[in-house]
């Protein structure tokens, strides 16, 4: 799968991208798109460090690729376990500084790649203290917004698009770090109310 991110990259790309084709589905395209993301906010905005949070958007998801298809619904959708999540953030902080020590890329920075992969999916905001590690948590919860992801989400839950705005109004616009990533879920979620007509 070809992806637009700059070349240095593209190594650990192609070394990640055989374990997501082994994950949920949906987690390939999901690491291509937050990388790409990832490269074109901080393009933009110069804020965050693209050493790291490129890595880690690539890398963020792998764990799943550890965990065995008749499982998945135990880690997402609407019977997940409780702490399920930490199963993927552990063992995806492990495939990923396996795979950046052999191709030798710089300590320091595999160092907080591998502590954001670790935490990513936390929910409370205590772990999300330095500035990496709000961009990347707010660049993750962006993808909800999306007209793909918002179509899944719906088949998964069953909830009617009203009910899964009014979720993300609520659950998520409020809890975003930077205000330049929030104005940009404002703007997807108008999209979606345009596009299910829920525009008062």
């Amino acid at each position: 799968m070809k992806i637009n991110i700059p070349s240095k990259y593209k190594k650990i790309w192609e070394r990640a991208e055989p374990l997501l084709k082994k994950c949920r589905p949906g987690d390939l395209i999901h690491a291509k798109q937050t990388a790409e993301l990832v490269y074109n906010f901080i393009k933009t905005h110069k804020k965050g460090d693209m050493d790291i949070l490129i890595p880690v958007a690539i890398f963020h998801d792998i764990g799943h690729a550890a965990i065995l298809p008749e499982h998945f619904e135990k880690i997402s959708g609407l019977k997940k376990l409780p702490n399920s999540k930490l199963v993927h953030m552990l063992t995806g902080a492990k495939i990923a500084k396996e795979i950046l020590t052999k191709i030798k890329y710089p300590k320091s920075k595999t160092k907080e790649i591998i502590e954001i992969i670790s935490i990513h999916d936390m929910e409370e905001p205590k772990w999300f203290d330095t500035k990496n590690k709000k961009i990347f948590r707010d660049l993750d919860h962006l993808d909800r917004f999306s007209k793909k992801r918002f179509k899944t989400i719906l088949n998964l839950t069953n909830w009617t698009p009203k009910q899964l705005i009014e979720y993300l109004k609520k659950k998520e616009i409020p809890f975003f770090f930077n205000r330049e990533i929030k104005e940009i879920a404002e703007e997807m979620l108008k999209e979606r109310e345009k596009e299910y007509k829920l525009l008062s």
